[in-house]
């Protein structure tokens, strides 16, 4: 027996032919993609948290997801077709990923980013540039703790007890430094510092490079230890 498929409207109005039946279903639903894609760091491959990506088709938000603790990305119950991802928001301390990856999803459900599988697909950031240098005593080269800096981007930091001054990440540009409170017992410094950090995050202080750098100050009196 031969089986047909057949529109419902045809079956009300003629029976079937001789010797045949008519099968009359709506179609087959069209098949799902999913993939989970992972954020590492670019340096070290560890997992990133907190990165949101959005999955767009035709300029169309599909579908928004944040990074877990493994770095992990997953979407789901996506239709064949072509989509952009792009990250929204970068993780805390790196920098942003720029490219707009194209992720694509065939009729059996396979999914692609930019060619290759989708499944396990590594997404990079760049660390930003870390700024930290030591606070020194001018006169016997000890850590001096307590002295209050800042950049012209906002950021401040104070110098600890081993006399480091920690901004943490700080993005590509340039920056000046100012001391704006002296360690107690100290005078002012009244340099401003010119702080750059080039796109591939060297940073370089008034043109010495970091690892060279520190800042010292005098103190009020010689007997001041």
């Amino acid at each position: 027996m031969h089986i047909y498929h057949c529109n419902p409207e045809r079956v009300r109005h003629a029976g079937p032919p001789h010797g045949c039946a008519w099968a009359c279903h709506p179609p087959c639903p069209a098949v799902r993609g999913c993939f989970t894609a992972c954020k590492r760091d670019a340096l070290t491959g560890a997992p990133l948290a907190g990165a949101i990506y959005g999955l767009y088709q035709s300029g169309r938000a599909v579908q928004s997801v944040v990074s877990d603790v493994w770095g992990r990305l997953p979407f789901t119950n996506l239709a064949p077709g072509g989509y952009a991802l792009l990250e929204l928001r970068a993780p805390e301390g790196y920098r942003p990923d720029t490219s707009e990856h194209m992720v694509t999803v065939d009729v059996s459900g396979r999914a692609t980013v930019d060619g290759s599988p989708a499944e396990g697909y590594a997404l990079y950031n760049q660390p930003l540039a870390r700024l930290a240098f030591p606070k020194r005593d001018e006169g016997i080269g000890r850590p001096v703790a307590g002295a209050v800096f800042q950049l012209s981007n906002g950021q401040g930091a104070v110098s600890d007890p081993y006399g480091k001054v920690d901004f943490g990440a700080v993005p590509p540009g340039s920056h000046t430094l100012r001391e704006t409170a002296p360690a107690e017992g100290y005078l002012p410094n009244p340099r401003t510092y010119t702080v750059t950090v080039s796109a591939e995050g060297e940073i370089r202080i008034d043109g010495e490079a970091l690892e060279a750098f520190s800042i010292t100050n005098r103190r009020t009196s010689p007997g001041n230890l």
